[in-house]
């Protein structure tokens, strides 16, 4: 038993047994500090670095890409800031709005004006409007049923739309639209779309998120529905 225990022990490691090893034992090179001076782990520029000398590589690494990751969440609360402001902005401005032209002609403006939108249009059905402007449609128009999707979910969708949906939108303008969001309305009896399009075809896509957008459809949607 001896001799075969002993024979055993004269084996030599394989990578794994070792690797399994350190894995078991995290603070073997704090016991054995002078190994990490000693041992040699290749640098990807081709030369032999200690083991004391590449971790110590690899942490500065790492704090690099915590810092880039830290920009990064700043430059998003920055936007969400600013975001957030322009929202007030247009909030303020349809409580002033007096009627529903000037509630209509107010969230034209002001998505262009503090959003930057190239294209906005609304679609909208509404039971009790006896009015003329162009943003109300008949319930029973076709272009309705081309955001089926929309309404059913209740929810924004962003990206490309085809030919036919961005004529219903944006009349001739569509041609032009590269990409939009489309956005569902929906209170007190009033339906319907906003849209927004861009001459930029990266503007809008399917990944991006839509929480301010959800935000804007129930602004928009209380707004009118008020004024109707």
């Amino acid at each position: 038993m001896t001799i075969q225990h002993n024979a055993r022990l004269a084996e030599p490691l394989d990578d794994k047994a070792v690797a399994d090893y350190l894995e078991q034992h995290p603070d073997f090179f704090q016991r054995h500090p002078s190994l990490t001076e000693s041992l040699q782990v290749p640098h990807e520029c081709g030369e032999a670095v200690s083991l004391l000398h590449y971790q110590g590589q690899l942490l500065r690494e790492r704090q690099r890409r915590l810092e880039h990751r830290m920009e990064e969440l700043l430059q998003v609360a920055r936007e969400n800031d600013h975001l957030a402001e322009r929202m007030q902005r247009l909030t303020l401005e349809l409580l002033d709005a007096p009627d529903l032209d000037d509630t209509l002609d107010t969230v034209a403006a002001g998505l262009r004006t503090h959003f930057g939108a190239d294209f906005v249009a609304m679609r909208l059905r509404a039971p009790g409007y006896t009015g003329h402007r162009a943003e109300f449609h008949n319930a029973e128009d076709p272009g309705f049923a081309l955001f089926r999707e929309v309404f059913r979910t209740q929810r924004p969708r962003c990206g490309h739309f085809h030919q036919g949906q961005r004529q219903f939108l944006f009349g001739d303008s569509g041609e032009r639209v590269q990409s939009m969001a489309v956005v569902p309305l929906q209170h007190e009896g009033v339906t319907g779309l906003l849209a927004i399009g861009s001459l930029d075809a990266d503007r809008y896509h399917a990944s991006q998120g839509t929480v301010f957008l959800r935000n804007l459809g129930d602004l928009v949607s209380h707004a009118v529905a008020a004024r109707v």
